[in-house]
């Protein structure tokens, strides 16, 4: 699948803050489809890493290089100009809620990391790259998923 088509499927979810759960199990199943990616998932926050390295290196100094985008939208406007939920492209532009803001970058992190999975690539000894991507950050209070899932799963 290119990064246009994934990008594509990423836009066609209404995923309006709390409402995730969709999209996550999208994504997750995505990566999962990938041969030699970890992937975890902590509720609607889903991430996916090559490498063994421990986020705090065991040793207090970090060996994770993290990339983190967002899942989740804000409800569309009446005033948008095409059908939000279906990418519609436009004079080389894809239009459609989140298409730029995040799911862009969820797709162009995904499909790199997938990429470099495919390839053989891993990071040197001890180290780790993480694409994680997360719920609620459009909200901007109560729960955030970047938060929670720093917490809960990277300590």
């Amino acid at each position: 699948m290119s990064v246009l088509d994934l990008h594509a499927d990423l836009v066609r979810f209404p995923s309006l803050s709390r409402e995730e759960a969709a999209i996550a199990d999208f994504v997750e199943a995505w990566a999962r489809d990938v041969d030699g990616l970890d992937v975890g998932r902590h509720d609607d926050n889903v991430w996916a890493s090559l490498g063994d390295g421990d986020p705090s290196g065991g040793d207090g100094e970090a060996n994770l290089f993290l990339l983190c985008s967002h899942l989740d939208v804000v409800p569309p406007s009446a005033e948008h100009p095409y059908p939000p939920f279906e990418p519609t492209r436009v004079d080389g532009k894809v239009y459609g809620r989140g298409a730029v803001d995040a799911k862009a970058s969820g797709a162009a992190m995904l499909s790199a990391l997938a990429a470099l999975a495919r390839e053989g690539w891993r990071p040197p000894a001890g180290g780790r790259l993480v694409v994680a991507l997360t719920a609620c950050e459009e909200t901007g209070r109560g729960y955030n998923g970047m938060e929670t899932m720093r917490r809960e799963v990277f300590g």
